[in-house]
């Protein structure tokens, strides 16, 4: 699935799990037409001119064999992963937020920087690897459900946490 805005660099990336499908019609990455796009929107507004870029980690939206989305496999991340890797070279983003567990886990293992996700206090996990912050964070639907009256909270860490390193 093809990124929601095309930028020569960005300064922030959010990662996503995979793209939706809805009624035959493929969502961009994050898309404000979403529920978590929409939070991540509430999130951007608070950055300091940071050029947000939004993706996802597997390319595609994984189907079951009935035309339901699913998540994704372990081997669909992994085969997913080197485009994510080199989206991540291309765009050099000084921050790389990861929504959700799932997508946490796989990226972070793959740069070896730790199992543990998330922090119990906190809505995100911060971690520097290459002179890059990546932000392992809960994925914006988890938020919307189990967490609401917190997603002001949540989108003020992101964005303090974003703002602060790339300044």
């Amino acid at each position: 699935m093809a990124t929601e805005a095309c930028h020569s660099s960005a300064y922030l990336m959010f990662v996503g799990l995979s793209g939706k499908i809805e009624k035959n019609k493929i969502h961009s990455p994050l898309s404000s037409e979403t529920n978590s796009g929409r939070i991540i929107d509430k999130i951007v507004e608070k950055l300091n001119d940071l050029i947000p870029y939004k993706t996802n980690l597997v390319k595609c939206s994984p189907v079951d064999d009935l035309g339901k989305m699913r998540y994704p496999s372990a081997e669909e991340m992994e085969n997913c992963y080197p485009k994510l890797n080199n989206e991540i070279t291309i765009l050099d983003p000084k921050v790389v937020v990861l929504l959700g567990s799932q997508v946490s886990k796989f990226v972070l293992n793959k740069l070896d920087l730790g199992k543990k996700v998330l922090d119990e206090a906190a809505f995100i996990k911060c971690r520097i690897h290459q002179n890059r912050l990546f932000i392992s964070t809960y994925h914006p639907s988890y938020m919307q459900i189990y967490k609401n009256k917190h997603i002001e909270a949540y989108a003020e860490q992101i964005s303090n946490a974003a703002n602060k390193f790339a300044f």
